[in-house]
């Protein structure tokens, strides 16, 4: 996974205090004694340059306990490379403005589908936090599974506070590249479907023939449909799974 080791060289740039160990120690106890979810939580200090499951793993038979990188690859495949590459676009942000302590307060918190149990996917509450002592030290990676998943589309977003930052949100979906899966005529096609047009106004505006588009939305929502492992009823409600997913509203 490119974008995991990529995310892994930027958190182990930042071990440059091995003989420091952070003090703030509640925040963990805080995480591990919920009574009402089941919370798996990961810890990454940058001085010991690894994730540690600091939570039980609460009977999930998929969890695994020594490696952060198998538990990613339990979120549904299509959205691995997305999350990865939307926190290191945080983690960037972050660490380069960090000795503006009110960098400490950003947070990502979303939903996404893990595959807790063999077979069977949980619509997952994911939310990102700063480990602070007087300094970022790290982060915790925190997942609470919700429900049972019924395909419904992943959610990221950025808070400063407990407030939804706008701003940061959509600067990071602007600048996190989803996997182009379609060639440069359907492309075109996607992005008028995107915006709402009609197969008609489409035709009309790429100077093609209609039964041309038809096709170009059966191949769109043969690509969406395998990129989701989602059977969609038609092109445009693949289309719109895809913009609640990855495009700015």
């Amino acid at each position: 996974m490119e974008s995991y080791n990529k995310l892994l060289s930027i958190l182990t740039s930042q071990n440059t205090q091995k003989n420091n160990k952070p003090t703030n120690q509640n925040f963990k106890k805080l995480l591990c004694t919920s009574d009402i979810f089941d919370v798996l939580v990961w810890s990454y200090y940058f001085n010991k340059g690894d994730f540690n499951l600091i939570s039980s793993d609460f009977g999930y038979t998929n969890v695994p306990s020594c490696d952060f990188k198998k538990f990613i690859e339990l979120i549904k495949p299509c959205f691995q490379d997305y999350i990865l590459k939307y926190f290191t676009t945080f983690l960037l942000f972050i660490l380069d403005k960090k000795n503006n302590t009110s960098n400490n307060n950003y947070r990502i918190q979303g939903f996404v589908p893990v595959e807790l149990k063999r077979g069977s996917f949980y619509y997952t509450n994911i939310c990102i936090l700063p480990i602070v002592d007087i300094d970022l030290v790290g982060f915790h990676f925190t997942f609470t599974p919700l429900k049972p998943c019924h395909n419904e589309p992943i959610f990221l977003e950025v808070l400063h506070g407990r407030k939804k930052d706008h701003q940061f949100t959509n600067q990071i979906k602007s600048r996190v590249l989803v996997e182009n899966i379609f060639t440069e005529k359907q492309a075109d096609v996607f992005d008028l479907i995107l915006l709402g047009y009609s197969s008609t106004k489409i035709a009309e505006l790429l100077n093609k023939k209609k039964e041309n588009v038809f096709r170009y939305n059966i191949r769109i929502n043969e690509k969406l449909t395998s990129f989701f492992n989602i059977d969609f009823e038609n092109v445009t409600e693949a289309v719109n799974y895809y913009k609640n997913c990855f495009i700015i509203n």
